[in-house]
């Protein structure tokens, strides 16, 4: 990284997705070895990478994917990982787009305004990236598996977003993702944990992700 660039302008620049998965994988390192908390899990990568699916597959040209993919791989730094404390959850949106907004990593308001408005708690103003933001949050948070429960099955989720999470809300992109999903669990993949076995995208990718634990992979 040049030393004249910020974070924001460094991770922001890089369009390879796997590449600035990696940047903010190792942000979150450096942020351990100097004892600040940064939360970065698999959720995160998943949820990452629903938004870029669901922006290419669906042809969504109105916003701008690299802004929306970089969104959610920070949004959700200062998340507890505790979903039964509501306060803190309430809180954690407004406390990472403030952490983004600092010197350290230079973001701009706008962008902070994105991530903080991906739960509604604070009521920033809603913009298309913070209902895509908030799909993928929502969606993906209920794939991966958590301490207190299971992940839920891809038609479970979806129907628990759409009757529950954001029930009665106005999501200018409910309908778009919902027929998103069913488009992408259509589409399969070979599977080799089954012999000669066909699996749904998005369930492909779900599973894989819950079967290692947070950053196996590397």
């Amino acid at each position: 990284m040049d030393v004249a660039q910020s974070f924001s302008e460094y991770v922001l620049n890089e369009q390879n997705e796997l590449e600035k998965m990696n940047i903010v994988r190792y942000l979150q390192k450096k942020m351990q070895e100097k004892n600040i908390y940064f939360f970065y899990d698999k959720s995160v990568l998943l949820k990452a990478e629903l938004a870029k699916m669901f922006i290419e597959e669906m042809n969504i040209v109105e916003v701008d994917k690299n802004l929306v993919v970089t969104a959610c791989l920070v949004m959700g730094c200062k998340k507890n990982n505790n979903p039964q404390d509501l306060t803190k959850v309430k809180m954690f949106a407004k406390e990472s787009a403030d952490f983004l907004r600092s010197d350290m990593f230079g973001f701009s308001d706008d962008f902070c305004n994105i991530c903080e408005g991906y739960n509604r708690y604070s009521g920033v103003k809603r913009t298309r990236e913070t209902d895509i933001l908030e799909l993928v949050d929502n969606f993906g948070g209920m794939l991966v598996h958590r301490y207190d429960r299971q992940g839920f099955s891809v038609q479970d989720a979806l129907c628990l977003l759409k009757e529950r999470n954001l029930k009665g809300l106005n999501n200018m992109y409910l309908d778009k993702f919902v027929q998103f999903v069913d488009k992408m669990e259509i589409e399969t993949v070979n599977d080799s944990t089954i012999v000669k076995a066909e699996t749904p995208y998005i369930t492909h990718l779900a599973k894989v992700l819950n079967k290692v634990g947070d950053f196996d992979y590397e």
